[in-house]
């Protein structure tokens, strides 16, 4: 599916250090869940979004909150962890 979701350009307008650290959470997410989190967030509707993924439009809005959830209970990576 092209560039991954945490390789956007370090020089996005919206870069702030709270986006990097979204971005590199993302990353840890499997690539679906990802880029369904990333596409809502830029305002796809979940036809958009289910055409993105391959997916039935009914099965967006559970994997938008399956993918919050595994988010949210991801470990915070330590500082120093090789990767970047």
């Amino acid at each position: 599916m092209g560039r991954g979701v945490a390789e956007r350009d370090e020089h996005d307008e919206r870069g702030g250090s709270d986006e990097r650290d979204e971005r590199d959470e993302l990353g840890d997410l499997p690539e679906a869940y990802a880029l369904a989190l990333v596409l809502h967030g830029e305002g796809l509707d979940e036809a958009a979004i289910a055409h993105a993924l391959q997916i039935e439009v009914k099965s967006v809005a559970p994997m938008l909150t399956l993918a919050r959830a595994k988010l949210a209970n991801l470990e915070p990576r330590p500082e120093g962890d090789g990767e970047g």
